[in-house]
């Protein structure tokens, strides 16, 4: 067995992905584990490939520290969310050494479950605080709306107030959605056919549908 199938033999005996890049984050290599979990062919990994199956707010944040710098990632652990076979995004715990040579070996243990909850644990506690400390209500919907972004990458949380009697929305609360949207909110029936929050509000049950809206 020569070096390189060693290397290779390896890098199978850890639970997570591998690479081999240069500076300029060109992948040379990249183990097993990185097709079982993209469910992409190891050579859609290479060269920059593999930046098609990383979410878009890392790969652009990888990019704009290019060429990297080799002592920058002595010891450095970092995030990373990475795209599984499902389509859904997991969160990687990242370690990056400079191997000498120009080459840098990184390493992305898939701690998704651990860190979702971590976060969960967290959040809650500051909810707890915050109902607690008497804040008003605007401010912990809107606490609320940006938890449940942080736990799902790329989702935009909007929480809209019930007027029970007159069947229609009375307020909404989404920071990251524009204020002429939020302005509407009032002038909305809840029914059946009225948007995904005017549905699931006459409906009493949950709606799941792409783009931004109500």
């Amino acid at each position: 067995m020569n070096d390189g199938q060693l290397f290779e033999t390896l890098t199978l005996a850890i639970p997570g992905l591998v690479w081999v890049c240069d500076a300029q984050g060109y992948v040379e290599f990249n183990n097993a584990h990185w097709s079982e979990f993209t469910g992409l062919p190891q050579e859609r990994g290479l060269g920059h490939g593999w930046l098609e199956s990383i979410h878009p707010a890392d790969a652009a944040a990888f990019r704009a520290q290019l060429p990297m710098a080799p002592g920058a990632f002595e010891d450095v652990q970092a995030e990373l969310r990475v795209r599984r076979y499902d389509g859904t995004f997991h969160r990687h715990l990242l370690n990056v050494r400079h191997v000498g040579d120009g080459k840098l070996v990184g390493c992305a243990i898939n701690a998704h479950e651990w860190l979702t909850a971590e976060l969960r644990d967290a959040t809650q506690g500051n909810i707890l605080d915050m109902v607690i400390a008497g804040v008003e209500l605007p401010q912990l919907l809107a606490e609320l709306c940006k938890a449940a972004e942080r736990q799902i990458p790329g989702a935009t949380c909007s929480i809209l107030l019930v007027d029970a009697v007159k069947g229609s929305f009375t307020a909404g609360c989404a920071p990251n959605l524009p204020d002429d949207m939020l302005s509407a909110v009032p002038t909305i029936k809840i029914g059946t056919g009225v948007g995904s929050c005017g549905t699931a509000a006459f409906e009493k049950r949950d709606v799941i549908r792409g783009g931004t809206g109500f």
